[in-house]
């Protein structure tokens, strides 16, 4: 398409490309005879990025024309130390566009001495060409400083320096992965180029920041295989609900190519959607499916069917997922004391709480939970999130009280209640027979007490002693202003000291509980502390759970 003299006319570059896309395989008419085209040529453009049918621009038609038909076309960027952006062929997206690199030793790391002066400097090793064109149009890199490069001369050889010269050995590096690769198409050919090359380079001499990777062609190897793989399992769900099913790209070891994704079945009324519509590396192996199935489903086995292509390959799989039809579990729940409410004449504030519930295949969303008094009907429910595990409730003194709870999956299963056994809150006054008081303790009288007395010390070798059998206890007295505090101790461990000094006057408040595993019968002992400028300890009532 150039004259002896290096000079061309657009019309005689479209001439070419166009006998260079009439030229087609013999024996397969689809494929072009020309698997690579190297374009070393430069006019003032842009890209209209429509190939040429908005600006008018009849070089980019063909070119179009020419990748259209399977031919890979690679440009050097040209060599006017602007952007490539400027020039046309080289801002062509089609294209594969070429820069060059000073490189005098054919090694990384900068450490080649010069090669030659050209374009009026010696560049230095490992660095971007100062004459080279850049930007975001530019591809790949490849050597373009003092190469050893035909010329219109008798000796037919001369050392040159352009982006001319680094563009023919893209060009080659096309034509060696073609070689395995017949059936690439020209982008997926860039695509796998510039994967494949490496920024051993300093990039830091690059003039813009758009670092294009340096050709590297020492990883081609011969067109590996795929599979797709599902999960070591079917994936279990239940209808109305949605589950996300691996999906792996399992590659020999020299395919690093991309493999294009695809849905090519559902159930009816299911969808299906991929995580992501394509893989491409070495490493990248794994993504996953989301798939929802629709209420009503069926309990049994679906398939979900997905599909990889790569250069003209097509390998299918199946996802096994499995409808199931199954109910959460429910934990029984536990009634326990609560600190800080107030002893009532005749009711007490306490805590449900229960253990999370199980699902074989679905998350928890909720619970319910009802109250039954005295052997009686079960109340009205309460209604709770799935992080919300706790209720509360005023219940009366000395009735027996049960609860049970129920819970709700992601597609509207509920589980059995989980029932507790009968339990019921027991108060013991101060002056309880099986209050047992070692050394001397004053009773007062208190209108705001439990029964109208409390006991009260200030001596720190005294003690209250109470043996019970249940599953938890409870200390009640009063806080002020002028009280001390206490060691509370159970079954002879010290367990916490209780500290009964408050700005606020409270009578009958629970000021400890303890909650024990299993019923039992124990022993709570409370001894003042007879310190700080009011020591006086008062206890209105013990409260025990049966």
């Amino acid at each position: 398409i150039l004259n002896d003299d290096g000079y061309g006319l657009l019309s005689w570059y479209i001439c070419g490309l166009d006998w260079i896309l009439a030229q087609r395989d013999p024996s397969d008419s689809s494929r072009p005879l020309f698997e690579a085209v190297n374009m070393s040529v430069t006019k003032s453009g842009r890209d209209d990025r429509n190939c040429g049918f908005s600006n008018n621009d009849p070089l980019h038609r063909a070119i179009c024309r020419v990748v259209a038909g399977g031919t890979t076309v690679v440009a050097a960027a040209a060599n006017d130390s602007h952007n490539a952006s400027r020039n046309i062929p080289a801002s062509y997206n089609e294209v594969i566009t070429v820069s060059a690199l000073a490189d005098t030793d054919g090694k990384s790391g900068g450490t080649g001495g010069n090669a030659c002066n050209s374009w009026g400097s010696y560049d230095k090793d490992d660095t971007f060409a100062n004459f080279s064109n850049y930007g975001k149009d530019v591809d790949i890199m490849a050597p373009g400083k003092c190469i050893l490069s035909t010329i219109s001369t008798s000796s037919g050889y001369a050392t040159l320096s352009g982006t001319s010269m680094a563009a023919p050995t893209v060009a080659g590096a096309v034509a060696l992965y073609k070689a395995s690769r017949p059936n690439a198409t020209p982008a997926e050919v860039r695509e796998s180029l510039r994967y494949l090359g490496n920024l051993n380079w300093k990039v830091s001499t690059d003039p813009d920041a758009y670092h294009e990777p340096l050709l590297d062609v020492a990883r081609i190897g011969t067109l590996g295989t795929f599979a797709l793989t599902p999960g070591a399992s079917a994936a279990r769900i239940e209808g109305a609900a949605t589950i996300n099913v691996p999906l792996t790209v399992v590659r020999s070891s020299t395919f690093f190519e991309r493999v294009k994704l695809s849905i090519t079945s559902v159930p009816s009324g299911w969808s299906a959607t991929l995580g992501t519509s394509s893989l491409m590396s070495w490493s990248a192996n794994s993504t996953s499916v989301r798939v929802v199935v629709p209420a009503g489903a069926s309990p049994g086995s679906y398939d979900i069917g997905v599909r990889g292509t790569n250069q003209g390959r097509t390998v299918n799989a199946a996802l096994r997922v499995d409808v199931v039809d199954d109910q959460p579990t429910a934990r029984v729940p536990a009634m326990s004391l609560k600190s800080g409410v107030q002893l009532g004449t005749s009711t007490l504030q306490v805590r449900v709480t229960w253990d999370a519930a199980t699902d074989p295949t679905s998350s928890i969303t909720g619970y319910e939970v009802q109250v039954s008094k005295s052997g009686g009907s079960w109340g009205s429910t309460i209604a709770r999130t799935a992080s919300q595990r706790v209720a509360s409730y005023t219940l009366a003194l000395d009735a027996t009280y049960r609860f049970r709870v129920r819970a709700v999956d992601t597609v509207g299963n509920w589980s059995p209640w989980a029932e507790s056994a009968s339990s019921r809150i027991h108060p013991v006054d101060d002056r309880n027979s099986s209050v047992v008081r070692s050394g001397k303790w004053v009773r007062k009288s208190s209108a705001g007490a439990y029964h109208g007395t409390v006991t009260a010390s200030r001596n720190a070798k005294v003690s209250l002693a109470m043996t019970f059998t249940g599953t938890g206890i409870a200390v009640v007295g009063p806080r002020s202003s002028r009280r001390g505090k206490a060691r509370v101790y159970i079954d002879g461990t010290y367990i916490e000291t209780i500290r009964m000094r408050s700005s606020t006057s409270i009578n009958r408040l629970v000021v400890f509980e303890n909650a024990f595993s299993s019923p039992g019968t124990h022993t709570i002992v409370l001894r003042p502390t007879g310190t700080g400028t009011y020591p006086q300890f008062r206890l209105d009532a013990f409260v025990v759970l049966k």
